[in-house]
């Protein structure tokens, strides 16, 4: 990997950069059957390591994978929970996995983590709308309670839609390469990387002091500070030991918030992240929610409505989605019933396309 760094006589600025390490693995591979697998268990008896059709997505291990079936008897709640991975000293951490189904495996997976097997938070999935062929899902950054755990546990649920019999061209869905990522810190010291806002285009800075075997840089761009999209590239130096200037033109930001970061990239392919820094675009609105706290029914009034359909979301402070809908378009005020809510914090997240409002509020009894 390279390493970025700078020497002066009066500063030496250390930041974090990050290569993505997977530090749990299982693949599925040298067992006859599941229930030989430390810490991996199913509630169904239909589940089983098959061979008979081996991932194939670059990367994959091929040979055996998990089948899971979608067979009788209708409507049975089933699940497949790993335990037991330790996640102390990790950090930033993701899932990933190949996967695929058949056509017939036509009902949802739900997918989860818990720190101690009885709460259970869900994360952003959907099984493959591309049937019958193998690709790889990989999660987006797990919330940070999730890290230094001893005992975190992952499960994929389903609940079966008919009465077919286990027996012949069984509805089934597959998963293979089960990985937990973690950010592996790496030091650095990165002389400058700043962005500034230029009229209607953000202009992005930065050096090197020296390079090694850098192939090129990414640039990146988020609206949550989490999910990244790469929005450009800048050819580096290769190994250099001299400064290095560098510059990027972001000509159409994003109204609110942008967030930038660098992946640096070598030529064989291991890479790390830079630091984040953002800029604020344009008028960002804001939401007003009254009475506060709140009973039972909450207002919501948009400072400016949204010309096209909104998501919202009510999030406990664990990042688990309590409750969701739609706010219409074109409409500053609505309701939201919060009477089943239990008492405490949470946060209302309403998205329209690449922006996003948050505001926090409490929900008291009656």
């Amino acid at each position: 990997m390279k390493y970025f760094y700078t020497i002066t006589l009066l500063l030496l600025l250390y930041c974090s950069s990050f290569a993505q390490t997977a530090f749990y693995t299982q693949n599925f591979d040298g067992v006859a059957s599941l229930g030989l697998l430390s810490n991996w268990s199913s509630t169904s008896t239909t589940t089983q390591l098959l061979n008979n059709i081996p991932s194939d997505y670059s990367g994959a291990s091929g040979a055996q994978n998990l089948f899971m079936a979608n067979c009788q008897p209708n409507n049975q709640n089933r699940s497949v929970t790993v335990a037991g991975i330790n996640t102390v000293g990790k950090q930033e951490l993701t899932i990933s996995f190949g996967h695929r189904r058949t056509a017939a495996f036509n009902v949802p997976v739900t997918l989860e983590w818990s720190n101690d097997g009885s709460n259970w938070n869900q994360i952003t999935y959907s099984t493959p709308t591309t049937t019958s062929a193998w690709s790889l899902f990989t999660s987006e950054m797990i919330p940070t309670v999730a890290e230094n755990q001893t005992n975190l546990q992952v499960r994929w649920t389903w609940t079966t839609n008919n009465n077919d019999g286990c027996v012949t061209a069984v509805p089934n869905y597959r998963i293979d390469d089960f990985k937990v990522i973690a950010a592996t810190i790496l030091p650095i010291a990165l002389d400058k990387f700043s962005a500034k806002k230029h009229a209607t285009s953000c202009l992005l800075s930065f050096t090197t002091a020296t390079e090694k075997n850098n192939a090129y840089f990414a640039i990146e761009r988020s609206n949550d500070g989490r999910a990244f999209t790469q929005i450009g590239a800048i050819k580096g130096a290769g190994t250099s030991l001299t400064q290095q200037d560098y510059t990027y033109t972001d000509e159409k930001p994003l109204r609110g918030t942008n967030f930038y970061r660098l992946k640096q990239v070598d030529f064989d392919g291991q890479f790390s992240y830079s630091p984040v820094v953002s800029v604020v675009f344009g008028k960002v609105g804001n939401v007003v929610l009254y009475p506060t706290p709140t009973t039972s029914t909450m207002n919501v009034r948009l400072e400016e409505a949204f010309q096209t359909e909104a998501n919202w979301q009510v999030i406990d402070l664990i990042g688990r989605i309590i409750t969701e809908g739609i706010f219409p378009a074109e409409q500053t005020d609505m309701q939201i019933p919060v009477g089943t809510l239990s008492e405490g914090n949470y946060v209302l997240r309403v998205t329209a396309g690449q922006e996003v409002i948050t505001q926090k509020f409490r929900k008291i009894e009656q």
